[in-house]
């Protein structure tokens, strides 16, 4: 469900912030723009590994196809 995969990203970024796939680096030397998914769910955020600094950038979307 939405609910529960929202709750599941919110636990994985503040545990294990790297759980996506790194997009791009970006002008600051420690930070990267990444993303990651959790069915039905995808989240796009930066990740200022120094600072373990997480800034969700985007508003999460849904997998499409996935109904929602």
């Amino acid at each position: 469900s939405f609910l529960a995969a929202a709750k599941e990203i919110d636990r994985l970024l503040h545990l294990y912030p790297q759980f996506g796939e790194p997009l791009r680096d970006l002008k600051l030397d420690s930070a990267q723009h990444w993303i990651g998914v959790v069915s039905p769910l995808v989240v796009r955020y930066l990740l200022d590994d120094e600072k373990r600094l997480v800034v969700v950038v985007e508003p999460f979307e849904a997998l499409p196809e996935s109904g929602l």
